[in-house]
């Protein structure tokens, strides 16, 4: 058991060079699936790798990186047990491939695919950037860019974690007023759209 332990600790030591692996790997795929640049599998390389080693130049691109990463593996994890779960029932992969592409519940999921990776997006770079913008508004906070996640405080504010700001302003009343209004809003819209179609 302790030698396992001792592998995980070992693994942490290169936690910096994953998302860089993460970067070439995930290019090099993109890249061979679409044939951008021909069927010149050096030139995909050579871009794949340039693209991952310019991620050696921002500590705060490897940490935007390094956050994302989990959470897709978690919405991706997610996606693949809904489809094994639909094809336990008998549903073959064309019919999976036909209900996403031809019906309207299918553009749906993908609509709710696409705002979920944004959420983690949005999530990722207000995690990075978002003291230092905060900061240069107020003009009382650097952050340091090496570090991401360490503020240092110059004078006074509010707060000096993003986080706790970030908390604050969504449970502040009027924000969870005006999102419960959007949602009644959004269902109502769709319920009548639905009705008026019928």
């Amino acid at each position: 058991m302790a030698d396992f332990l001792a592998g995980v600790d070992l693994l942490a030591k290169f936690s910096g060079f994953l998302p860089i692996l993460l970067v070439f790997i995930v290019v090099y795929a993109l890249l061979r699936l679409t044939h951008v640049f021909g069927d010149n599998n050096n030139v995909d390389i050579a871009i794949a790798l340039l693209l991952a080693g310019l991620m050696l130049f921002s500590p705060a691109a490897q940490y935007i990186i390094s956050f994302m990463a989990p959470w897709f593996v978690v919405l991706f994890f997610f996606i693949i047990f809904i489809l094994l779960a639909v094809k336990l029932f008998g549903t073959s992969d064309s019919d999976i491939m036909s209900f996403i592409k031809g019906s309207r519940y299918g553009t749906t999921v993908i609509w709710w695919v696409i705002a979920v990776s944004i959420i983690i997006a949005l999530f990722a770079f207000s995690n990075v950037f978002g003291q230092t913008l905060l900061s240069q508004q107020s003009g009382t906070q650097v952050q340091d860019a090496s570090n991401p996640g360490v503020v240092t405080p110059d004078g006074n504010s509010a707060s000096s974690s993003f986080q706790n700001n970030l908390w604050s302003t969504l449970y502040n009343p009027k924000i969870l007023g005006l999102a419960f209004i959007l949602i009644v809003a959004s269902f109502t819209i769709r319920f009548l759209s639905y009705s008026n179609v019928q």
